[in-house]
């Protein structure tokens, strides 16, 4: 990463000097040159254009980030989400996104769920993200306890960090599930118990150690598992109006019937000349 007043020496004295700078793959750099008395010195100028892709600092940083998103949006192995000149809003989010977790936008792409009206990323790309972090000499394990399909099963998940200590999440257990409300508002609790107790087991290690990766973002099968939300249909209260008694009463409207019509005979024509 370059520094705003990166200053690179020439030694062979030429003015014009084609020079390999090293940059970042989400940056954009203006290269201006300038002879300083007996050296050649090329100059880096950095003030105007982010050493890095930080859309909403900057103009150029967010025409930068347009010419990005436009360029996947006319890609054909982006998901759908993301495809067509519609859907260039999308990609420029998703570039946002992975400047700031430091990762591919491909990647964001792939693993960004929209549930229920909000992104979450799936259970799978957290535990990825952990095991990938550096935080963590080993990989996430999991202990069991409890009695399979009873109501004290449960796992919680656990790892080794660069320190040597040993790491516990908290136990996830079918009761904490049912009182909850995630085991009737999700099937997958019935169908597949003991893959959402880890999934929730290592969401939960996640939260506690390393918050940081998911920028505060829930996992698909958190949203999957929350309350519908109560709309708030708003109330008009009635006023009650007064009649006065000699006031004149309306008349009902009676329909009046509508007189069927009949179909003319119609005329035979004679077409023999």
């Amino acid at each position: 990463m370059l520094n705003k007043k990166a200053t690179y020496i020439i030694n062979n004295g030429l003015d014009e000097v084609p020079i390999d700078i090293r940059r970042s793959r989400l940056s954009e750099l203006c290269i201006y040159q300038m002879k300083n008395g007996m050296s050649d010195e090329i100059v880096v100028k950095t003030d105007d254009v982010p050493a890095g892709l930080n859309i909403w600092s900057s103009v150029p940083g967010f025409e930068l980030g347009q010419r990005m998103a436009v360029s996947l949006a006319n890609s054909d192995i982006v998901p759908s989400n993301y495809h067509g000149n519609d859907k260039i809003g999308n990609c420029l989010l998703a570039l946002d996104m992975a400047q700031r977790m430091q990762l591919s936008p491909l990647t964001i792409m792939q693993n960004l769920n929209i549930i229920k009206g909000k992104p979450s990323f799936g259970a799978t790309f957290v535990i990825s993200l952990v095991n990938t972090c550096g935080l963590f000499k080993t990989k996430l394990r999991w202990e069991e306890k409890g009695t399979p399909n009873t109501d004290d099963w449960g796992y919680r998940a656990y790892a080794i960090d660069k320190y040597g200590d040993k790491l516990y999440g908290a136990w996830v257990t079918i009761k904490m599930a049912k009182d909850d409300g995630w085991y009737n508002r999700n099937d997958k609790w019935k169908s597949m118990p003991e893959q959402m107790l880890i999934y929730r087991a290592a969401v939960f290690f996640q939260r506690r150690y390393a918050p940081e990766l998911t920028q505060g973002f829930h996992t698909t099968e958190e949203i999957e598992d929350m309350p519908p939300q109560a709309v708030d249909v708003p109330r008009h209260e009635v006023e009650e109006v007064e009649i006065p008694d000699d006031a004149t009463p309306v008349a009902p409207i009676v329909a009046e019937p509508v007189e069927e019509v009949k179909d003319e005979p119609k005329k035979k024509i004679d077409l023999d000349f």
